[in-house]
This record gives C-alpha cells, sequence and structure tokens, in this order.
C-alpha cells in the first residue's frame, strides 16, 4: 500500500488528543499511510470523559434547537415539534446544566447526576438526534445543497455519539481520523482496512477506526503489554483484518410525538454502538425521564 511519509507526529495528531502508550504506537505505526490533510482528532477517552462528551453533546443539540427556534428556521408544524423534542431532552438535565459548551478541555464540570440517570439521558439524546435531524431537514437547514463546512453546527448536532462507559477509545486501540471534509471518509476506511482496522464506522465529520489486533492484523508485543498493564481483553488473537463495518440499525417509532410531526425512522443511520446500543422506543426514554466546535475541542 502507498505510504505517504508526509506527517510527524505533532502534524498529525491534534494537540488535544489524549493517548497512553498503545494509543500512541498506533498513531506512529498508521501516520505514513496517510496525507497531510488527514489528521487524527480522537485517541484514548476515559470513561469520565466520556460521559462528559455525553452532556456535552446534550448540551449543544438543546441550543441548537432553540436557535432554531429563536430566528424562526422552521415552519409551525416542525416548531411545534423542535419544541417536543427540547422539552423530553430537558427532563433529564445534567448537573450542573451548562458549561460543557464553554470547557477549555473534555471532563468539567463534572456531573454529579447518578450514572444510570446519566445512561438514561444518552439514550434520549441518541433519539434526539435522530429526530431533529430529521426536523431540520424537512426545513431546508441540512440537506442536499448545503454546504457542511458552512453549516457545521447543525451536522454537528444531530451527529451520533457512542454509549458512554463503553466506547473503545476507552481501551486505546480506537481512534477518531478527519480530512477536510467527509469527500475524504472513503479514502480514510480504505486505508484503515489495508491497515487491518477491526472496526470502521464513518461518522460523517470524521472515520471511528479500532485496531484490536493491532495495525496490520498483528497482536504486537507492544499491544498485549498494553493491553495487560490496562487490564483491558487483548481479543482472541487474531491476524487476520475481519474489517467489521457497523451496520445499519432500525428502531421502532410508536410516539404521539413522531405521528404528530410525521418523522420516520431513517432506516439507514447507523448506530455509534450497535452491540452497546439496546434499541428503545422514544416513549420509553421519554418516560426514562461544528467549524469552531471542532477545531476548540476535538473528538
Amino acid at each position: 500500500m502507498k505510504a505517504y511519509n508526509e506527517h510527524t507526529y505533532q502534524t498529525f495528531k491534534r494537540n488535544t488528543v489524549e493517548t497512553i502508550p498503545l494509543t500512541e504506537g498506533l498513531i506512529k505505526d498508521v501516520m505514513p499511510y496517510f496525507p497531510k490533510y488527514i489528521k487524527c482528532i480522537g485517541g484514548y477517552v476515559d470513561d469520565s470523559k466520556q460521559f462528559w462528551k455525553s452532556n456535552y453533546h446534550w448540551e449543544h443539540l438543546c441550543s441548537m434547537i432553540r436557535r432554531s427556534i429563536e430566528e424562526n428556521l422552521l415552519d409551525d408544524r416542525l416548531t411545534t415539534c423542535a419544541k417536543a423534542v427540547l422539552a423530553n431532552l430537558e427532563n433529564n438535565p445534567p448537573n450542573p446544566i451548562t458549561g460543557y459548551l464553554a470547557a477549555k478541555a473534555m471532563g468539567t464540570p463534572k456531573d454529579i447526576t447518578p450514572r444510570d440517570q446519566q445512561i438514561s439521558r444518552w439514550k434520549t439524546l441518541r433519539q434526539s438526534k435522530k429526530d431533529f435531524k430529521t426536523i431540520i431537514t424537512k426545513a431546508g437547514i441540512i440537506g442536499p445543497g448545503k454546504d457542511e463546512k458552512e453549516h457545521v453546527s447543525w451536522y454537528y448536532c444531530v451527529a451520533p455519539v457512542a454509549r458512554p462507559g463503553t466506547s473503545k477509545h476507552g481501551c486505546g486501540y480506537a481512534l477518531d481520523i478527519q480530512g477536510r471534509d467527509k469527500k475524504d471518509n472513503p479514502l480514510i476506511r480504505s486505508v484503515s482496512a489495508e491497515l487491518g482496522s477491526s472496526h470502521i464506522f464513518d461518522e460523517a465529520s470524521h472515520v471511528h477506526v479500532e485496531f484490536k489486533n493491532g495495525v496490520n492484523g498483528a497482536l504486537s508485543s507492544r499491544v498485549a503489554a498494553a493491553n495487560q498493564k490496562a487490564n483491558k481483553p487483548v481479543g482472541d488473537g487474531s491476524t487476520s483484518p475481519n474489517v467489521s463495518i457497523a451496520p445499519p440499525q432500525t428502531m421502532e417509532s410508536e410516539t404521539a410525538l413522531k405521528m404528530m410531526c410525521l418523522i420516520k425512522e431513517d432506516p439507514t443511520d447507523p448506530e455509534v454502538n450497535p452491540i452497546n446500543a439496546e434499541p428503545t422506543t422514544y416513549l420509553q426514554q421519554a418516560q426514562e425521564a461544528f467549524n469552531s466546535f471542532l477545531t476548540a475541542i476535538d473528538w
């Protein structure tokens, strides 16, 4: 495969990306095979920061829903829908409610709500992102003819986010790799597959890739040692890449809100973490209750 050799460690990894020895080694192994306009924007993220990230997305989505209403970007029917989605999100807020968007680093402020409540919030967030994506697509805010760079905040607010506490970023062998825009994603996917990525998920704004068995499928001594030290599972030791691309997931849509808004589930919309994210209806979730964004805080 082609080696570009255009990066140094400092140019490929954004300075906000956290690493452990395993992650650092993977970054160094893959960076020669990406051109200079492709960078690593995400690495190691421990469980506490994964929950913080979910709150960041919660606050961001709430702010964008309010913006769509306050700026009269929606017709009356879609405004009613947006208000319903916002009310559902606000039924289970973090504590403190704000401060995540304005944070200079991941992890602060620290949410003091119980962990099960945070998981419930993420489930609501997951579905609310889908619903608001449908709303702003129907309103023409995003969709065909809309430049993603010019409308990055709208696209980012409806981007999926993995269930906190289950992301492979916490194991150290997952990377988020980003190009200039989503047109570079096919190249990122192709290169990652050739390098032996065990899982590839295209998140539109970037591509999430995992190297459970190391680069080129080889379970190197560094990978094994780092995993053992972190007390993380190292897999079955297979040397074949066995690339896994997340399949589309579907969810039931049987609530009054969906009927009122005439919102249909998009059967092609994949989940970030289909293995760990149990399908739940929007009613159950209700009952249980960026160019600057990507530059300032990268994940």
